[in-house]
């Protein structure tokens, strides 16, 4: 069950997007949460408002990409491009990605980097880097860490 997303240097997106479907334990019981078997309450709905061109399609799109690159990227031929488009003013920026997740009772967190260098080095094809595929123990990150500082590449905190 998909817990939160987060998005950076993505098509409109130049600072980090975040979107979490956690509830607090407060909220209400009715029909519009549920609970997952490791506890943790979530929303069964969503609404993304804002006036026209201000990233709602960016974040659907952003998790389209997240499962196209996930699902059906590593069979697709080594010299293909990635379907990637970092903020037109940040094009020399990494682009991050980051879901956290709860699969088989364990909480995961995904976090995929795009590497600029290496894409300017190839003819203008991108390379994607997972950064992390890592169990996190069953507690929400706090909301004051940055996107920078949480991890390391590639080792927990």
């Amino acid at each position: 069950m998909l817990k939160s997303f987060a998005v950076r240097n993505f098509q409109s997106f130049h600072e980090q997007v975040q979107v979490s479907l956690e509830l607090s334990k407060h909220t209400p019981d009715d029909s519009r949460a549920f609970e997952t078997p490791l506890g943790t309450k979530l929303t069964k709905v969503l609404a993304v408002i804002g006036p026209n061109a201000s990233g709602k399609t960016t974040l659907i799109k952003s998790l389209a990409f997240l499962d196209w690159f996930i699902r059906q990227s590593f069979q697709a031929k080594v010299d293909a491009s990635i379907p990637l488009v970092s903020h037109f003013g940040a094009a020399n920026e990494a682009s991050e990605f980051e879901i956290e997740f709860e699969m088989d009772g364990k909480n995961w967190r995904y976090r995929l980097g795009h590497e600029n260098p290496l894409w300017k080095s190839r003819s203008k094809k991108s390379i994607l880097v997972p950064l992390m595929h890592q169990q996190i123990p069953a507690q929400h990150v706090s909301d004051d860490e940055s996107w920078d500082n949480q991890y390391d590449a590639g080792s927990p905190s």
